[in-house]
Formats: structure tokens, C-alpha cells, sequence
């Protein structure tokens, strides 16, 4: 599992590896995962779709 955190550092999500699709889970989204073609394209949803944590 990969930390995704925003510019100034706050974690938005994350995302891993699973044996059929790399997964973004953003942080407070509406949807909880959302499957991948890759690492790149997981760790771009989590940012565009996750919630800073305070």
C-alpha cells in the first residue's frame, strides 16, 4: 500500500496492488474504491478525488 498525499502533505488516500487492478482509495469520497490500469492512474484519481485530512 502507497500513501498518496497532497502539496502541502496532507494524506488524501491511498492505493495497492491487487492480482487484477491497482485500486484508489480516496479519503472521504463517495466512492470507496475504484479499480485501475495502473499505479500512475490510481495514485491521479486519489488526487483528484480525495479529501485532505485535517
Amino acid at each position: 500500500m502507497e500513501r498518496v498525499e497532497g502539496p502541502n502533505g496532507r494524506y488524501l488516500g491511498r492505493v495497492y496492488k491487487t492480482p487484477s487492478a491497482w485500486v484508489a482509495e480516496p479519503y472521504l469520497s463517495q466512492v470507496a474504491l475504484i479499480p485501475c490500469n495502473s499505479q500512475d492512474e490510481a495514485i491521479q484519481t486519489v488526487k483528484r478525488l480525495g479529501t485532505e485530512a485535517r
